[in-house]
């Protein structure tokens, strides 16, 4: 027993308490069928329904408009496009390919290189010229290497080597490969493509005039390195 200071006294035993319990669960346990029956718990209104049914149909009508008013027009592009792409990467992917390998060394790493050259190109343009697909891999070549600074100095010839005579192929393509990157470019640009130094200098950044000192460079070094494996 305990007292309650503003009412006296109070009893409160164990049979009292359960059966307010009782009262009180089955109270709720009624409420909660009545609930589920009438079907007003985690289900969503029939507005609600109605609002997205329609969003899905406003959707898919949408969808089909789309389909609809363009199924005439995208292929027509599409062709055009593939076409254009293949004309261009016909007519430079010999070139591209042969600059990416004489500056690799490695014919896996020139063909990702090819690839990327004309990634970049068909990026800018749906036709790219010569010129521009030359940019291209020349932007490629640049996030490997650094082009535009002549490092050659080869000193003057002391004695005539004849390697005419004794040069194999295989020793020009070593000696090409070891030559520093912007006189390899410039060599293979111009003795190997035929570009005239007007165009090698703006495309690596250089003047005429040092264009010509690398070209020159780059012959005495390559005989140079033809000379000393050939003997």
């Amino acid at each position: 027993m305990r007292t309650n200071k503003l009412n006296g006294p109070k009893t409160c035993d164990s049979v009292t308490q359960k059966t307010e319990f009782r009262k009180w669960h089955g109270k709720c346990f009624s409420k909660r069928n009545r609930a589920e029956t009438t079907g007003s718990i985690n289900r969503p209104s029939r507005a609600n329904d109605i609002k997205n049914n329609r969003g899905h149909r406003m959707a898919n009508n949408i969808q089909e408009a789309k389909l609809t008013g363009f199924a005439a027009y995208l292929p027509v592009v599409a062709d055009d496009c593939i076409n254009s792409y293949r004309a261009a990467y016909d007519q430079n992917r010999k070139r591209v390919y042969s600059l990416a390998f004489w500056m690799t060394d490695n014919e896996l790493v020139a063909e990702e290189l090819l690839a990327d050259t004309f990634r970049r190109a068909f990026s800018m343009s749906d036709a790219p010229s010569p010129e521009a697909i030359d940019r291209a891999f020349l932007n490629q070549v640049r996030e490997s290497v650094i082009l535009g600074t002549l490092t050659l100095e080869c000193g003057i010839a002391t004695e005539i080597l004849n390697v005419r005579g004794n040069t194999k192929r295989v020793h020009l393509e070593r000696a090409v490969v070891q030559l520093p990157a912007t006189e390899r470019l410039i060599y293979l640009m111009h003795d190997g493509e035929n570009y005239s130094h007007s165009h090698i200098a703006p495309m690596l950044g250089i003047s005429e005039g040092e264009s010509r000192y690398g070209l020159h460079q780059a012959r005495l070094r390559i005989r140079e390195l033809v000379s000393a494996m050939a003997f």
